[in-house]
């Protein structure tokens, strides 16, 4: 698991371990010490089950361990978009 860039997903629904594009509003830290919420995209991997994550339309992104990943993931609540890169055959 590496932090920003690991996603859970229901994989009975999506592909296990495969690469993604994430696009999200991501909470960050600005100069003065507030949250802000940029939009974010960036390659991230499926690389976790998520047990409460059930159906399509919900991903979890690892933000880390620690205090400041706990307020970072208990600020991400947004709508964003996910697109799997998939070989075509």
């Amino acid at each position: 698991m590496t932090a920003g860039r690991s996603i859970a997903t229901d994989k009975s629904v999506m592909p296990p371990g495969a690469l993604a594009l994430i696009n999200l509003p991501l909470p960050q830290r600005n100069d003065i010490g507030e949250f802000e919420s940029p939009s974010t995209s960036r390659f991230v991997l499926d690389q976790d089950t998520g047990g409460a994550i059930k159906g399509t339309g919900r991903v979890d992104l690892f933000v880390g361990t620690g205090t400041e990943a706990g307020e970072v993931a208990g600020l991400i609540n947004n709508t964003g978009t996910l697109y799997y890169l998939l070989l075509k055959e």
